[in-house]
């Protein structure tokens, strides 16, 4: 995920991925072992529904350790990763809904954001409360911006 150091420059991450049963055995191990009980309890206790990711900065969870800011630059980046692998093995694209992108962004990390998804074989939305919006002085193609709120409401 070579999104992370773009948006979040001196930060060191690991992402630690927990596959939802003991990796010591296989699945089908795991299920047959926990049978009786998850009859009981009514649920499948283990499984890849389970599953779990969880991405540390500086050998602390990312969620204690982030402002808010950060942390939506972080599931920003992780968005784009996943849209990027995505592209490479399928050749499909998504689209991505920025909604209120300034909200918690200073400008340095609104360009890196929006340097990110000019980057990316998709199409994006962004939205923002204020008039002017972030990107009321960047050139960006093939884009679409709604008009803040503000803008909407004044008219009515």
């Amino acid at each position: 995920m070579e999104v992370i150091p773009q948006f979040l420059p001196n930060l060191s991450w690991k992402l630690v991925y927990s596959p939802g049963w003991s990796t010591e055995e296989d699945l089908s191990h795991a299920l047959q072992g926990r049978f009786g009980r998850d009859c009981v309890l009514g649920h499948t206790s283990v499984g890849p529904h389970r599953a779990d990711m969880e991405i540390f900065v500086g050998g602390l969870p990312a969620k204690q350790m982030l402002s808010r800011g950060q942390t939506k630059l972080l599931i920003c980046a992780v968005l784009m990763a996943r849209a990027q692998v995505l592209h490479q093995r399928t050749g499909r694209s998504c689209v991505f809904l920025v909604d209120d992108a300034d909200a918690e962004l200073d400008s340095g990390a609104l360009d890196r954001l929006f340097e990110g998804l000019q980057g990316l074989k998709t199409q994006w939305i962004a939205t923002s409360v204020r008039p002017e919006g972030p990107w009321a002085s960047k050139s960006v193609e093939n884009r679409i911006f709604l008009p803040s709120l503000g803008s909407v409401c004044q008219g009515s």
